[in-house]
């Protein structure tokens, strides 16, 4: 049993890695076991990405049209500057880590050359609020919003050695892109670019209450973790707006809670983000041997002046025994009138791969709203003392094969036009 898989297969040069446990060279191996594979369409390709706290930050009151029965007014938001995007080529995800470490998700709304960013449920009724958080984003590019017809070609798509003009390393292109010509932006995996991964996912449930809390629940998690990275969760068992917060409890334990309370039973999805958005990439200093492949480990790529020998936990770009955001489509989903209730996503998933990772996108007015698990609008807030949020849409992801709709009694919307990129990532 070998754990990576790097050559030719089928007269195509393809390279192949599982978790593991699982053989790479089997080609009928369940795809949730399967780390990595060049021969997958790349919806998904990384573009930017950084940390950046809220005081460095501009802030921004804006006042917003809304389709539908949303009513004019005044909001709050960050801006985070990023040269070149565009919703209609990227998307992203944003994560707010608060003074207390209460981790939030953030709407994100995607203009050109830039992020507006609001953590959800926070009490935004002052810029000084804003400031309380630490803002981490990662953005992909997006072929477009179906999966780009060119990527049917899988010719010269690798290469393992010395590029003609990057040097040497580990190259690999999207498909129906030559990696001898390719641009950064169309690399999927390189020793010189960054790669997004989870170090580990996860599904808990608390059990009915029979009284009013907010759910909080303790999770032990597979692994040890010193540098505490950045938690992703959201409620995917709800028929109301519900965010949640997560915080480390120590280097094996972290906790998730709602922000509202409630006496019913509730599940939460989450995953830890092995990802650092910081890393820039490109071309090391240092003489190292950052690429490891052996039959056992699989494939590791380090990050620049790192070795592999010497490598901490966050200092690798990939492993073959992290899962990352395999898209298995990218596609539209109820774009006309939204009703509260369950919908099927466009494409089936994976068996027993748990409620997927899905980025959903949202596109209203000038601005895309976008999100991993969820989605919402309920992050906007009227300033003031005691702020209210206005009408509200909501999509999560909610089963392994739906999404919910979600929304306030009052708004009714037609023509919006929404995406799901739905990513299945087993529970390690």
């Amino acid at each position: 049993m070998r754990r990576y898989l790097m050559g030719n297969v089928d007269g195509t040069a393809r390279v192949r890695s599982s978790r593991p446990g699982y053989d790479a060279e089997d080609l009928t191996l369940d795809p949730r076991f399967v780390s990595f594979d060049s021969s997958w369409r790349s919806a998904l390709r990384w573009y930017a990405g950084g940390i950046a706290p809220g005081n460095t930050l501009s802030g921004s009151v804006i006042t917003q049209n809304w389709i539908g029965s949303f009513g004019s007014g005044t909001y709050l938001h960050k801006i985070i500057d990023i040269p070149g995007i565009a919703r209609s080529s990227h998307t992203a995800i944003v994560l707010a880590l608060h003074t207390s470490g209460l981790w939030y998700q953030c709407a994100a709304m995607i203009e050109t050359d830039r992020l507006r960013v609001c953590p959800y449920m926070a009490n935004i009724g002052t810029a000084g609020v804003l400031n309380q958080f630490t803002y981490y984003y990662w953005v992909f590019s997006v072929g477009s919003t179906e999966f780009d017809p060119t990527e049917d070609n899988l010719s010269n798509s690798m290469l393992f050695g010395n590029h003609p003009t990057r040097g040497a390393g580990l190259f690999i292109s999207r498909r129906g892109t030559d990696v001898l010509t390719a641009t950064d932006d169309d690399l999927v995996l390189s020793t010189q670019k960054n790669y997004f991964q989870f170090y580990e996912t996860g599904t808990a449930t608390r059990g009915v209450q029979f009284s009013a809390n907010n759910q909080l629940i303790n999770i032990t998690l597979a692994g040890s973790y010193p540098d505490r990275p950045p938690i992703v969760a959201w409620r995917s068992n709800t028929g109301t707006v519900s965010p949640v917060y997560a915080a480390w409890v120590n280097d094996n334990t972290i906790s998730i809670r709602l922000a509202f309370t409630t006496t019913t039973a509730v599940t939460y999805r989450w995953g830890l983000i092995a990802c650092d958005p910081t890393y820039s990439g490109g071309v090391g200093t240092i003489r190292k041997r950052r690429l490891h492949m052996s039959d056992d480990f699989g494939i590791g790529v380090t990050k620049k002046n790192v070795g592999f020998d010497e490598a901490g936990q966050s200092d690798w770009i990939f492993r073959s025994d992290r899962m990352p955001l395999q898209f298995r489509d990218y596609s539209t989903i109820y774009p006309n009138t939204f009703s509260p209730g369950l919908y099927d996503y466009p494409v089936d998933a994976q068996a027993s791969a748990g409620t997927p990772f899905t980025i959903f996108q949202m596109n209203l007015n000038s601005s895309s709203w976008v999100g991993l698990g969820w989605v919402s609008t309920i992050a906007v807030r009227e300033p003031g003392t005691s702020p209210t949020p206005r009408e509200w849409l909501t999509l999560l992801s909610a089963t392994e094969t739906q999404y919910r709709v979600q929304k306030d009694g009052s708004v009714s919307f037609s023509g919006i036009a929404s995406y799901a990129g739905v990513a299945n990532v087993a529970d390690f």
